[in-house]
């Protein structure tokens, strides 16, 4: 960077250590996963993890990470998109599903090959709350189907990203997609208040 800024700031702490903690954590997960030749679906089960957290908190940004790092040590994790909202994967207003088999470019996005995608209609679930719950219900059921058929996805996991809707009814569509996804991990992001309530 050149030229000077109005105000500038150096953090003194980051959470990429953390960041870089759990995809280690994850990873070990995977490869366990892999390695798993029973008949068991618990054990040939990679990480299911969903992050939540209130809005700009960088939500969006540490699923694309931890997608990119899993891709870049040979996996092929699920990207999960519930924040329609924002459009991640493709144009708002979509509950969306899309496997990442390489490091996700930041100017360019991510390569859709075979994305699942359920158009909801709107940027926010708020104005028909049970068609959405329906949408992420068929969208995990598909999962599902496609996981039975394919124990490399299986074993690579998936990664959510989720809304900043985080009270109130954002807080049970949280419940609801932790739940039908069937997340095994749950990141929280900025809130402690989310934190314990999950861990109660």
């Amino acid at each position: 960077m050149e030229g000077t800024t109005e105000t500038d700031y150096t953090a003194d702490e980051t959470p990429m250590v953390s960041y870089v903690n759990v995809h280690a954590i994850l990873e070990a997960r995977r490869t366990r996963a892999k390695a798993s030749s029973s008949g068991d679906s618990e054990s040939s089960q990679g990480p299911r993890v969903i992050v939540v957290g209130p809005t700009d908190f960088g939500k969006s940004t540490l699923s694309r990470m931890l997608l990119s790092w899993a891709a870049k040590q040979g996996s092929k994790p699920t990207f999960v998109d519930l924040d329609i909202g924002q459009g991640s994967i493709t144009i708002p207003g979509c509950i969306v599903a899309t496997p990442i088999e390489m490091p996700i470019d930041p100017v360019e996005g991510i390569t859709l090959e075979i994305p699942l995608v359920y158009f909801f209609g709107h940027t926010t679930p708020s104005n028909n709350v049970e068609l959405y719950k329906v949408l992420v219900k068929e969208l995990g059921g598909m999962l599902e189907r496609q996981f039975a058929g394919n124990t490399e996805s299986r074993a690579s996991g998936i990664v959510i990203n989720t809304m900043g809707w985080i009270e109130g009814v954002g807080y049970d569509l949280l419940l609801h997609a932790i739940r039908t996804l069937k997340a095994n991990v749950v990141l929280v992001l900025g809130q402690v208040e989310i934190y314990l309530i999950f861990i109660q």
